[in-house]
């Protein structure tokens, strides 16, 4: 603005000055015309350094208002999601537990399993066509049968229990994210993945180079929710979902 006025003094001392050196001599006086004419300048003059003044109020203005939306807008950070699941001391001895209850079921099922089949040996010192044999095949189907439904039960309820596993400590950390998010304002929390991509896995590779969050500069959030939710082991990984076997 200061560079504005000094360049509008200097063209008002140019503008003051050219009339006299040019037309103001002894033997010529300054016309009405010109006189005119020097008027018609000076008025152009003025609005000239009132659009310049209006023009840079406004270019100040918009500066102004950029700035304080930035300042506004609040940080934008990126979390680790299966981190914080993995580092989770209560969400990993759920898990745990979870699978020791697959194991067991499915150590039950297979003795089940053999029991059935060991049965169905008897078969073959059965008459063909026999009632027996007809009674022990139902016999032996209605296990079967049964076995299986209370397999896909036992598989139901586990799942079940994982997914509420899950869906609280997703839960619990959504809430630490949220507070921390009101205290720092932040606006805005990306997941991304902060594991290393092995060369040599071709599935990790793939997945790496679809990452959303290509980079970041200390925006990482990661470690401090990690803390803020509890008690951290050392060493777990996420147990992965329970699948049909």
């Amino acid at each position: 603005m200061h560079r504005i006025y000094w360049l509008a003094y200097r063209l008002q001392l140019f503008r003051q000055a050219l009339p006299y050196a040019k037309w103001n001599s002894p033997d010529k006086p300054i016309s009405r015309k010109k006189y005119s004419t020097s008027q018609g300048g000076q008025i152009l003059f003025k609005k000239t350094i009132l659009a310049l003044c209006v023009s840079m109020l406004a270019v100040s203005c918009c500066e102004t208002t950029r700035a304080q939306d930035n300042q506004s807008a609040g940080w934008v950070v990126v979390l680790d999601v299966a981190k914080v699941f993995k580092a989770n001391a209560d969400f990993d001895t759920k898990m745990q537990t979870i699978r020791k209850q697959a194991e067991s079921l499915q150590a039950t099922f297979k003795q089940e399993q053999e029991a059935i089949g060991l049965d169905a040996q008897a078969l073959q010192g059965q008459t063909a066509a026999s009632e027996a044999r007809f009674q022990l095949e139902a016999q032996l189907e209605q296990r079967q049968t049964a076995l299986k439904t209370k397999a896909r039960q036992a598989e139901a309820e586990l799942l079940a229990k994982e997914a509420q596993i899950y869906f609280d400590t997703y839960q619990k950390m959504q809430q630490v994210v949220t507070s921390m998010a009101q205290t720092n304002g932040i606006v805005l929390v990306l997941r991304f993945d902060s594991e290393a991509i092995d060369p040599a896995n071709r599935g990790e590779v793939i997945k790496g180079v679809n990452r959303a969050i290509v980079f970041h500069k200390n925006l990482d959030i990661t470690d401090e929710v990690i803390r803020i939710m509890g008690p951290v082991v050392s060493t777990s990984a996420v147990v992965p979902p329970t699948t049909k076997k």
